[in-house]
């Protein structure tokens, strides 16, 4: 059980650093794909992932599918033999064609039609290999028995909240600068682009209580006993706290 957690939250860590995407912006999903027992033994350790991955909700699965795109790519070893010099013609002719809807269309109809010059050719599924590969939004990491895949779908609501928590840690920064006591209250003004101040509107509250801000204000300049320019990823963001 926790040996599996501990392993699944190396391996998730480093998805995200794989897609820049930092600790602090919570993810959608994550899936677990894994037997059944092993699905027992991890859940009870459930939450303590979902906090180490900053993921809003895990799920499990048996298997792979609802998380992979099948494709196909030419067979060379068949093409070659069977159309020589036409064989590079093929394969140019059908890497402009999107390989999942090759793959389709093979299921359906067990053929594919490609134009070489003035001549047709019929392809089946001999002439390919079946390739599977993560769908887009998805980084796969497999520990042990275990195959993780981590939904790396940045939404608006999402990168706003990652955001808040951003300006919150700048900002417990700042009153321990300034020597503040826990209980010492301060009035805080924030400036930063309007796109973003709008989406932050909703965190203002628990920014407040975070901080102890009696009042957290989008300002155009910010003022206070102290000020200063923090840049979190590639985004100023402009603070200025007092008492």
């Amino acid at each position: 059980g926790m040996d599996s957690i501990r392993a699944l939250v190396e391996s998730g860590r480093a998805l995200r650093s794989k897609r820049n995407i930092k600790g602090r912006y919570p993810l959608p999903t994550a899936s677990i794909v894994c037997t059944k027992e092993i699905e027992k033994s991890t859940q009870p350790l459930l939450d303590l992932l979902k906090e180490e991955l900053n993921v809003k909700t895990i799920t499990y699965a048996r298997d792979t599918t609802a998380f992979m795109t099948k494709t196909v790519k030419p067979n060379y070893a068949v093409l070659g033999p069977k159309y020589k010099h036409k064989a590079k013609s093929i394969s140019q002719v059908l890497d402009t064609q999107d390989a999942h809807q090759v793959y389709q269309q093979l299921q359906k109809k067990k053929e594919v039609l490609v134009t070489v010059g003035a001549e047709t050719i019929r392809l089946t599924s001999k002439d390919f290999e079946i390739v599977q590969h993560e769908k887009e939004q998805y980084e796969k990491a497999t520990v042990q028995d275990i195959t993780l895949f981590l939904d790396t779908t940045m939404t608006p609501l999402l990168e706003a909240e990652g955001l808040a928590r951003e300006i919150i840690r700048r900002i417990q920064s700042m009153r321990k600068e300034l020597n503040l006591h826990v209980e010492d209250r301060i009035t805080t003004e924030i400036a930063l682009d309007p796109s973003k101040s709008t989406a932050l509107k909703d965190w203002i509250d628990h920014i407040k209580d975070e901080t102890r801000s009696k009042t957290v204000c989008f300002v155009d300049k910010p003022s206070g006993i102290l000020r200063k320019q923090w840049m979190i990823d590639d985004l100023a963001v402009d603070i200025g706290i007092r008492t």
